[in-house]
């Protein structure tokens, strides 16, 4: 026995443009989502970009006889090489003090997600050589 009240009940609870509803507020979370990780790669690559630029230029640095400006000339030349577009407004900074040379780098990494930045602080340091005569034996 059905009566009117019941069956307007029933259409009242029918579950028709449910799926509509959750994919329309679904959708927007998972693209976020994605493109949080997007940002986490590309994040993770400029650092391994940045640290592979610290990396050459005190090795660049460090040899004996060596300047600042050879670390410097060689960071821009991986920075060059590895990350055009990749690290932007890269500065570095090579210091020779106290027999070890300092690389610093700072950059910024491309944004996807807007508003949200991921800044690149990178540094080495290493051991400046130097050279030694060995002693006849």
């Amino acid at each position: 026995m059905s009566t009117p009240w019941l069956s307007t009940v029933r259409r009242c609870r029918s579950d028709r443009g449910a799926v509509s509803a959750e994919l329309a507020l679904a959708t927007p979370l998972l693209l976020l989502l994605l493109m949080l990780v997007v940002q986490a790669a590309l994040g993770w690559h400029a650092v391994h970009v940045a640290d592979a630029t610290v990396t050459r230029a005190a090795d660049a640095a460090r040899l004996a006889g060596a300047t600042d400006a050879d670390g410097q000339a060689a960071a821009e030349e991986v920075l060059r090489q590895l990350g055009p577009g990749l690290l932007t407004d890269a500065t570095v900074s090579v210091t020779h003090t106290g027999g070890e040379v300092t690389v610093k780098l700072t950059a910024h990494s491309p944004t996807v997600v807007p508003g949200l930045t991921w800044t690149v602080r990178r540094h080495a340091t290493a051991p400046i050589e130097r050279p030694t005569v060995a002693s006849p034996s």
